[in-house]
């Protein structure tokens, strides 16, 4: 009954809370760059209003590979919650990735063609540091297991900076952040 209402929490906390959390960054990323910005909950509006669209649908595997992104998601985000398996985390999220690429493709239009080969491009870069570092912490820890990290008794930063180096720049591929010298995403910079 308590794992119940913890997937419950987690479901209607999850999108709340990141809508927040993008509100934030948002607001922050345009007081760094001299602007007022966006509201706080604009990210609340544009999704209010993402849902009020008409839902056209070019072919119907489209849905098919939104519902797998989906389901995929919310089930990397539960094995994170209740401290599961950091590699199998990694390829669950991965196989939503690509979910997510597939479904762009299926679509035909140009647009999310270059959408989904940017999206591959991505995956390509931080994905192997993702599994170093998890290699990393079996390495350390004997275990993949998410609650092994809770229970060591020094942090792992301690015996990993150059991996932990690496996951700062790996962070700004996934989170899609620009570089601080330019106006593009840092993939396009390291692609040049």
């Amino acid at each position: 009954m308590n794992d119940i209402l913890t997937i419950i929490l987690v479901l209607i906390g999850a999108p709340i809370l990141g809508c927040l959390a993008s509100g934030i960054d948002r607001k922050l990323t345009a007081r760094l760059q001299g602007r007022v910005g966006p509201p706080l909950l604009q990210p609340y509006y544009d999704v209010r209003k993402l849902l009020s669209k008409d839902n056209i649908v070019v072919n119907p595997s489209q849905n098919f590979y939104v519902i797998v992104y989906l389901a995929f998601i919310i089930l990397s985000l539960l094995m994170l919650v209740f401290k599961q398996d950091f590699l199998m985390i990694i390829f669950v999220y991965t196989v939503a990735s690509v979910a997510l690429v597939v479904g762009g493709m299926s679509t035909g239009s140009p647009y999310a063609r270059i959408g989904s080969s940017r999206e591959i491009m991505a995956i390509l870069s931080y994905e192997p540091v993702l599994i170093l570092y998890a290699l990393a912490i079996y390495l350390l820890t004997g275990t993949f297991k998410l609650s092994a990290l809770l229970d060591a008794s020094s942090p792992l930063l301690m015996y990993t900076p150059l991996i932990f180096i690496a996951m700062i720049v790996v962070l700004n591929i996934k989170l899609k952040k620009n570089h601080p010298l330019t106006t593009q995403p840092l993939t396009m910079v390291i692609r040049n």
